[in-house]
């Protein structure tokens, strides 16, 4: 067991996930490491999320209400009040295994060194069905990243500092990617590791806002997110193959636009994705774009 010196900032920014959220922070007030400190940050939730709030007593959490902004100003109200040595986030439908803050204190003890780091996680629906694992992922995260979101919000560790200095965009038509946008301005300044032991669970429901069904706000989103990484220089230069990591960006558009069973958008972005990076045409997301395509 740890020794309890290390002070974790648990941020979790909320809205309307009154069914959710007591769930959640129960499942910070039952980690087994206990030095830490529970940010609530509701963003103008319109439910009673406050009213539940209110009633968990308890002098580590902090709740703060803000008007609706979306995540990424939620997550920035709470980074800018923590006083723990590491932040680390959870969503507000989400939960926290019992050993998530003892394992990330262990492994800090380790490696004094890191200052960024990652722990393995599950995307589970509401039967309990795993249906993805991190197990995949391997001991460094950034080349991952070039190619795919492969970092959970609830899995990583930031040490303050680091989070303080490199906050999340808080442009609210980039919310759902605003997470990836600064992941990659983080891989591209320091290491990103990953220690492969399942401490959080990610609930799969119809309400998650990562949902994304307004192939639209897709559209705009995913725009939106090239343009900010495109004008970052040393995130574009870190990335160097920036014509395989727009095509992938559009293959995702195409195949949520086939899914959705827009095929106009859905052929458009293929053919983009695959004139910008030709070796598409062998990957798993092709044949699953393409198998939507004819169908």
């Amino acid at each position: 067991m740890s020794d309890q010196s290390i002070k974790f900032s648990v941020i979790i920014p909320t809205y309307n996930r009154a069914a959710f959220i007591e769930t959640t922070i129960g499942s910070v007030q039952n980690q087994q490491y206990q030095n830490w400190e529970l940010i609530i940050v509701n963003d103008g939730s319109t439910d009673n999320t406050e009213q539940i709030v209110k009633t968990i007593l308890d002098e580590r959490i902090k709740y703060v209400l803000i008007p609706n902004a979306e995540r990424g100003a939620a997550r920035n109200a709470g980074i800018r009040i923590s006083a723990g040595d590491f932040v680390c986030f959870l969503d507000s439908d989400d939960v926290l295994l019992p050993n998530h803050l003892s394992e990330a204190s262990n492994y800090i003890s380790k490696n004094a060194e890191v200052k960024i780091f990652h722990h393995g996680y599950e995307i589970r629906n509401q039967t309990d069905k795993i249906l993805f694992s991190s197990k995949h992922l391997p001991p460094q995260l950034n080349d991952e990243l070039k190619s795919n979101n492969v970092v959970s919000p609830n899995g990583i560790f930031i040490s303050s500092a680091i989070a303080k200095e490199n906050l999340f965009i808080e442009n609210r038509l980039l919310a759902g990617t605003e997470d990836y946008e600064l992941w990659l301005r983080l891989a591209s300044k320091y290491a990103i590791f990953h220690h492969q032991v399942l401490t959080s669970i990610l609930i799969d429901h119809d309400q998650r806002s990562m949902k994304e069904t307004d192939i639209e706000k897709l559209l705009t989103r995913i725009h939106l997110f090239l343009k900010y990484v495109e004008e970052n220089n040393a995130v574009k230069t870190w990335i160097a193959d920036f014509d395989k990591f727009k095509s992938v960006r559009f293959s995702y558009i195409s195949l949520h636009a086939a899914l959705s069973n827009n095929k106009q958008i859905a052929f458009k972005y293929l053919k983009l994705a695959l004139a910008m990076w030709p070796q598409l045409i062998v990957t798993k997301r092709f044949f699953i774009i393409a198998k939507q395509l004819i169908k």
